[in-house]
């Protein structure tokens, strides 16, 4: 094989990820690709996104100036290479900001709107000093979050600035709408372990009188609009 394939993923990768919209773009990571393609190395755009939330991406990567060879599926070199079409793209450098340590990943919008005040709030609200690295994650100097295992602090950091950063409302009584934003991905369990450490965090912070970015539902009048429709329906 005498090229170089590289694939890489949208949404946290070459964008702020604001899915279903489409964030701020990751310069840093666009003008790589831009270099490799133009040096002859074969991008692929690798991505969840289908239909016409797809085409948005491709033509927002095209408007940046970034093309690609193939979009979700391999190189006509790489499935005459090996003689077959498989499930996964082929690639000799993988982008994704799930597993990629290379850049600085997964990439947020540096303006977080977090500064020392409310990171001098956070440790008088926990009872404990943050990490110099968390303070700069927390207010967008260094959005790099450290390899290692667990225990370090890193889930913390990224709930912090997910709950007080600029960040769009999210519902925390929606499963499925917090399971999006799950910063690592170890299954079901972990995911179920994200939701409930998210929620006491949320608590935490209104208990100490900070606004949150979690969207506030006013649950008894839903329950007692929709008693009343029930309601209305029995008695026609």
């Amino acid at each position: 094989m005498d090229f170089k394939v590289i694939a890489t993923d949208f949404d946290g990768t070459l964008c702020e990820d604001k899915w279903p919209e489409i964030g701020s773009p990751n310069n840093e990571i666009i003008n790589y690709l831009k270099e490799q393609r133009a040096a002859g190395i074969k991008i692929i755009l690798w991505t969840c996104r289908n239909d016409g939330r797809l085409g948005e991406a491709v033509r927002w990567c095209c408007e940046l100036g970034l093309s690609f060879d193939a979009i979700n599926e391999n190189l006509p070199e790489v499935v005459e290479l090996f003689g077959t079409e498989s499930r996964k793209v082929f690639a000799h450098e993988y982008i994704d900001d799930r597993t990629c340590t290379r850049f600085k990943l997964p990439f947020v919008k540096r303006e977080t709107g977090i500064n020392d005040d409310v990171i001098n709030k956070v440790e008088c609200t926990f009872g404990f000093p943050l990490y110099d690295w968390q303070k700069r994650y927390l207010k967008g100097e260094d959005n790099a979050i450290p390899n290692g295992g667990r225990q370090n602090g890193k889930t913390f950091a990224y709930c912090i600035r997910l709950l007080l950063g600029n960040h769009e409302p999210f519902d925390l009584h929606e499963s499925r709408e917090v399971d999006k934003l799950v910063d690592e991905n170890h299954g079901p369990h972990y995911t179920s372990y994200f939701r409930s450490y998210l929620r006491d965090l949320n608590d935490q912070l209104l208990s100490a009188g900070f606004n949150t970015n979690t969207e506030k539902k006013n649950y008894s009048e839903e329950v007692l609009k929709r008693a009343s429709f029930i309601f209305e329906r029995r008695n026609k």
